[in-house]
This record gives structure tokens, C-alpha cells and sequence, in this order.
């Protein structure tokens, strides 16, 4: 792609994700949301490369936090499913199944954390979900947070190779017109 069509080509995807973080008005979206807006990167990083993907979720992210219904949903945004669609590609060229995941598992659990004191305290958006669980409450959804992200990374890899296999040649027609 010629710069210009990257250029274009990152706007598109800046603001289909920046629609997909508007719909959060729906609480139950928070976590739904924000993973499927990230999941947009994967065509940026595929097609433009790492440095340029991480413009377009810059631009998500700012517009995100300013603009979506849900400040939870702009954090879970920021701090992490933004731009995992890129650091999973850097991660994964280590080469090393185990050290992968180690590395992918540490940067989901600082992330988890990080976000968790931004929302309730920075934020101040109440703690309930966690009078659930008592006293084991932060414990309990981070382990359920760590299943669930296993699940996505799976599903991430999934989609990218969907993407390549599937919808690159379309994409790539379109902004060559061959």
C-alpha cells in the first residue's frame, strides 16, 4: 500500500473501532466491546505494519476515552485489548511456546490490575461485581479473567488467520483496484 492508502486505510479502521466503543452504553458490552474494537488492528498491523496499527489505537483510544458512553469500556480499551492485536505479533516471534505465554499472561495481569485501580479509584466506578465473591472477590475474577483471556488469544489467532486466508485479497483489491 502507497502511504496514502495506509493513511486512509487507518482512518477506516480508527473509526469503525470508535464506533464499536460508542455502543457501549450497554454495561453488559464493557469487556465485549473493547476486544472486538481491538480486534480491528489485525487488517492494521497485517497490512500497515506494528508502528502504524499502534497510531490507529492511539487515535481509538483518545477518541474512545473522551467519546464512549462507558469510561470502563475506554479503560479495558486502553489498558490492554487496544493494542494487543500488536504486541501479540511481537510476542509471538520469540519463538518459544512457553515463554510466549508467560510473558502474554504477565502483560494481561498488569494490565487487569492497572485498569481495576483506574476505574474504581481514579474512575470511582463502585466495586459491586466483587460483593459477589466476598472476600476472595479480586481473586476470583482474576482468575476468571485469566480463562476468559486464554480463550480470546485463541480466538484472536483464529481471526487473524481468517483474515489472511480469507478477506486479505479483498482488502488489498480494494485500495490497489486490481
Amino acid at each position: 500500500m502507497k502511504s496514502s492508502q495506509k493513511l486512509a486505510f487507518g482512518g477506516i479502521l480508527t473509526a469503525l473501532s470508535v464506533v464499536v466503543m460508542l455502543l457501549s452504553f450497554f454495561s453488559i458490552a464493557d469487556y465485549a466491546l473493547p476486544a472486538i474494537a481491538g480486534v480491528l488492528l489485525i487488517p492494521a498491523v497485517i497490512e500497515m505494519g506494528s508502528s502504524r496499527a499502534l497510531g490507529v489505537y492511539a487515535a481509538t483510544a483518545v477518541l474512545s476515552f473522551f467519546l464512549a458512553p462507558s469510561k470502563e469500556a475506554a479503560v479495558m480499551y486502553i489498558a490492554f485489548l487496544g493494542y494487543y492485536p500488536v504486541l501479540k505479533g511481537a510476542i509471538e516471534r520469540l519463538g518459544k511456546l512457553w515463554l510466549e505465554w508467560v510473558i502474554k499472561l504477565m502483560v494481561f495481569n498488569a494490565a487487569c490490575v492497572s485498569a481495576y485501580y483506574v476505574v474504581t479509584n481514579v474512575l470511582g466506578i463502585p466495586e459491586d461485581i466483587l460483593e459477589v465473591f466476598g472476600a476472595y472477590g479480586p481473586l476470583v475474577l482474576l482468575l476468571l479473567a485469566n480463562v476468559t483471556f486464554v480463550i480470546y488469544d485463541i480466538g484472536v489467532t483464529r481471526l487473524i488467520a481468517l483474515y489472511v486466508h480469507r478477506m486479505q485479497k479483498t482488502v488489498r483489491k480494494l485500495f490497489h483496484g486490481t
